[in-house]
C-alpha cells in the first residue's frame, strides 16, 4: 500500500473530524504514507491519529497535529510494528483521559521498532499518566536521528520520554 501527496502535507489533509483515527494500519504489511496532514482523530482505541498494528510502515513527509485518543499514542501508536518516521511532526496531541496508558504524541509498544530520522515531537499532552511526547513499554527499540523531544508535559511522568520495561539508549545526534 503506497499512498503519496502530490502537493504535501501543507495542502494535502487528512482530517477525522473527531470520528475516530484518521489512519489505520491493521494487518497492513509494508506501506508508504507520504505528504500529509493528519488531524482530527479522536479515538477509544490506541492511536489517535495513527494507529498502526502489526503493519511495518513507513511515514514520511508528515505532520501529525490535533489528534485526541482516551487510551496510549495521541498522535501515533505502534503495535508489533517495524516502522520508520522520516521529516514528521507529532505536535499538540493528547492521550490518557481515560486509562493508565502514555504517550500523548506516541504510544510505543509490545515488539514494536521504530526508526526516526528528522523527527520532532513537541507540544503534546498526556493528562494522567506517563510521557508528554513519547510513552515506550514492552521490549521496543525507538532509534532517534537528528530528532527532538521536547516541550510535552504529562500528569504523572516522563514529560518528553518515559519508558517502562526497557533502558533508553540517545542515538547519535538526538536531544
Amino acid at each position: 500500500l503506497k499512498i503519496i501527496s502530490t502537493d504535501g502535507p501543507e495542502v494535502t489533509i487528512i482530517d477525522a473530524a473527531g470520528s475516530g483515527a484518521p489512519v489505520n494500519l491493521e494487518y497492513a504489511g509494508y506501506s508508504i504514507l507520504d505528504g500529509f496532514t493528519i488531524t482530527g482523530g479522536n479515538s477509544t482505541d490506541e492511536g489517535g491519529g495513527v494507529r498502526c498494528h502489526v503493519s511495518d510502515p513507513t511515514i514520511r513527509n508528515a505532520i501529525v497535529v490535533g489528534n485526541h485518543t482516551t487510551r496510549g499514542g495521541g498522535g501515533i501508536s505502534f503495535w508489533h510494528c517495524d516502522a520508520i518516521l522520516e521529516n514528521v511532526v507529532v505536535a499538540n496531541n493528547v492521550s490518557g483521559t481515560s486509562s493508565t496508558i502514555g504517550g500523548g504524541g506516541m504510544y510505543v509498544f509490545s515488539g514494536s521498532n521504530v526508526e526516526m530520522e528528522h523527527v520532532t515531537v513537541s507540544g503534546n499532552y498526556n493528562d494522567n499518566n506517563r510521557g508528554g511526547g513519547m510513552y515506550l513499554k514492552g521490549q521496543c527499540n525507538v532509534s532517534l536521528v537528528s530528532s527532538i523531544v521536547w516541550g510535552n508535559q504529562a500528569g504523572y511522568s516522563g514529560t518528553n520520554i518515559q519508558d517502562n520495561e526497557i533502558e533508553m539508549a540517545k542515538s547519535a545526534g538526538a536531544t
